[in-house]
Parts: structure tokens; C-alpha cells; sequence
């Protein structure tokens, strides 16, 4: 079995399995978007590497920025990760605050779209100029986080799989009828991954923990990261992606703190300005992660709850 530990973003997940689990014996899977991201450690607020020393992660560094990473392999790295853990004897434990893939692999189900390059490339150049939000509201695409780039991405791709609402996404983003038949041809030979997966058959999930403190206390923390993010060089590690190329047309460069990073490199904010609007986006992010949760039927948990589960899984491997 392996158990979660999810929570809104800056709530404390990692640092809570680290003081339940000092000495190690767990297997972290991080259930996190932006951490699959390798160059992406500041702004995306991985563990340390003396943190990963005692409590190894998994599913982390595991693609370019720019390149694709969907639910669907998301659920084929943590079955990888699980089977890892069982071979090693350590005690398995997702971690993170992406509902989509947790419900993905609790659920076994792969979640997936039929890849639409054109029509990416199209949506990717829009938000080089407008607020993922505005895309949104032109795609006319009802998003529970309409704020992030790689949902409306996703999103404008799933509803191009639909006849009806396809030719007005096109439009919107100024795609002719050739291209957006070339799309669909492609798309009619991609085989969707809907499938539960093999891998995870002789997986149950043990318990889903909510760690979610109150409302004062996350902002305070949210804040606190933040900070730490620009005083600890997030600007260089921004810098560093577009020396690689990435730019403002890159979904992953329009992420929060990395917009806001870029607008001071580029003159537009000063540093304050950039880490009170990198807040405001990040507590916009945890209230949208708090509602998917209570969506879910998650229930909250007290940290020392959380504790007695790790301390509980250690005792099954021991």
C-alpha cells in the first residue's frame, strides 16, 4: 500500500514527512506539476538535496521545460516509484498539491489528450502577451484554475477533441481550417491512454491526508516562500532557462514567480513588486487547490494524524 499527503501549496507537506521520518525509510512521490521540470528547483520549491538525502524524491527532474507531461505519465513514474520502494523496503508516500494527479493514481485512470502541435504552439505564443485568464475567457473554456498556463493549454486541447467548440478554438487563436484539419488528422492516430494501468493493480491507496493549516497562517507561509525564492536566486535560474532558449511564449516561464522574476529582469517590476503579485498568484493557487480538495472529499488532518500514518507505514516495512 502506499499513502498521500496533500495539502495546498506552502502548507508544510515535505517538512512535516521529514520531522515524522528523521532517519528516512520513506520514498517520496512528488505529486507536483511544476517539480517534474529539470533547471526548475527555486521556483518550484523542490527539496533540498540534503532534504532528498534523508527522504529520496521521485518523479522530480524527469523532463525538459517545454516538453510535455500530463497526468497520464505522471501515473506511469509514481507506478515505477511504487514498485521501487516495494524492491527497496521503504514506505512509499505521494506527496504534493496536484489534485489531477493524485486523483489520477488513487483512481488508477490516466487522463490524457490527443496532442495538437499547432494548435499548442498557437496557445503558447498567446500567452507571451495576455494573462492566462484573458486566453481563457476568449477560448470560452471554464477552468477551476483559469490563472495557470498549462490548464488552459490542456484545457483548450481537450475541447479541440470536440467538433463543436474546435473550430472556435482555432479561431480565437488565429489557426486557419488547414491547420486545424492537420491537427485532427494527427489527433485521429493518437491512441488516448484511458486505460487503468497494469502496473498499479497490486497498488491500494492506505489513506489520503489533507494537511491544511488556516488561512493566516498559509498567507504568512506563502509569503515567507516567496521571499526566499527571490533572496535565493530565482532571477539567475531564470536568466539560466532563457539562455536555454525558453521564453515569455513558454508556458513554464508564465508560471508563479517565474512571470513575475521576468518582468524584473526585463525592467517592468521592482523586486517588491514581484513577490507581492507572486503572492497574491500563489494564495490564488491554494484557495483554487483548497476547493478541488473539498471536491474530492478530502478531510483535513492534524499534523500529529499525519505523523502516527508515517510512523504507521514505517512499522509495515520494518
Amino acid at each position: 500500500t502506499y499513502r498521500v499527503l496533500t495539502g495546498p501549496t506552502a502548507a508544510g507537506k515535505t517538512g512535516l514527512l521529514l520531522e515524522a521520518a528523521p532517519a528516512g525509510g520513506l520514498l517520496v512521490i512528488s505529486a507536483d506539476s511544476r517539480q517534474v521540470y529539470r533547471y526548475m528547483d527555486v521556483g518550484t520549491g523542490k527539496s533540498s538535496a540534503s532534504e532528498q538525502a534523508v527522504l529520496p524524491h521521485r518523479v522530480i527532474d524527469v523532463v525538459d521545460p517545454g516538453d510535455e507531461f500530463s497526468a497520464y505519465e505522471f501515473v506511469r513514474h509514481a507506478a515505477q516509484a511504487l514498485n521501487e520502494a516495494r524492491d527497496s523496503g521503504v514506505a512509499p508516500w505521494v506527496c504534493g498539491g496536484t489534485g489531477l494527479y493524485i486523483r489520477a493514481l488513487v483512481e488508477r485512470l490516466a487522463f490524457g489528450a490527443a496532442p495538437r502541435p499547432r494548435l499548442r504552439d498557437a496557445i503558447a505564443s498567446a500567452l507571451g502577451s495576455v494573462e492566462p485568464r484573458e486566453l481563457a475567457a476568449r477560448l470560452q473554456l471554464e477552468l477551476a484554475e483559469p490563472d495557470n498556463p498549462v490548464r488552459v493549454m490542456r484545457a483548450a486541447e481537450n475541447a479541440a477533441a470536440s467538433e463543436q467548440a474546435r473550430q472556435h478554438i482555432y479561431r480565437a487563436v488565429q489557426l486557419d481550417t488547414a491547420e486545424m484539419d492537420a491537427d485532427a488528422s494527427e489527433a485521429r492516430g493518437h491512441r488516448l491512454p484511458g486505460m487503468v494501468l497494469d502496473e498499479l493493480a497490486r497498488w491500494d491507496c492506505a489513506g489520503v491526508y489533507l494537511l491544511n493549516p488556516g488561512t493566516a497562517e498559509l498567507d504568512q507561509r506563502i509569503r515567507r516562500r516567496v521571499l526566499a525564492m527571490f533572496s535565493n536566486g530565482l532571477l539567475t535560474e531564470v536568466k539560466r532557462l532563457r539562455e536555454m532558449g525558453l521564453g515569455k511564449a513558454d508556458v513554464v516561464l508564465n508560471g508563479i514567480a517565474y512571470r513575475e522574476a521576468g518582468a524584473v529582469i526585463d525592467g517592468e517590476m521592482t523586486s517588491e513588486e514581484a513577490v507581492e503579485r507572486a503572492a497574491i498568484r500563489t494564495r490564488q493557487y491554494a484557495k483554487r487547490q483548497r476547493t478541488y480538495a473539498r471536491g474530492r472529499g478530502w478531510q483535513a488532518s492534524e499534523p500529529a494524524e499525519i505523523s502516527r500514518a508515517v510512523a504507521a507505514s514505517l512499522g509495515q516495512v520494518g
